[in-house]
């Protein structure tokens, strides 16, 4: 008695139009770069904001961070807006006590 096969067990082949699509595909994401996704409007943060309003801004503009630059504009870190809200709501927290 042979081994008996079912079908989810058969190598998938794809048509030719399928091998194609998959192909452009390939190629599209292969020529992307970072300028396709990027954000040209960037909120920065300065050293000096205050931690209530970099989460409410990063809450507002619904996004997961952003940088922190210098007096001549130069990044010099990133703020997470989870880190941000713990930070917020530790000092929140303190000066209830």
């Amino acid at each position: 008695m042979g081994r008996e096969t079912g079908l989810d067990e058969r190598p998938r082949r794809l048509g030719r139009r399928a091998v194609a699509k998959r192909r452009r595909l390939d190629a599209m994401l292969h020529r992307r770069t970072v300028g396709d996704v990027m954000t040209e409007e960037v909120i920065t943060l300065r050293t000096d904001t205050p931690f209530h309003e970099i989460a409410s801004l990063l809450d507002a503009n619904d996004i997961a961070a952003a940088p922190v630059i210098d007096d001549e504009g130069v990044p010099i870190g990133v703020v997470r807006r989870a880190a941000a809200r713990d930070r917020h709501a530790r000092s929140a927290g303190a000066g209830r006590e």
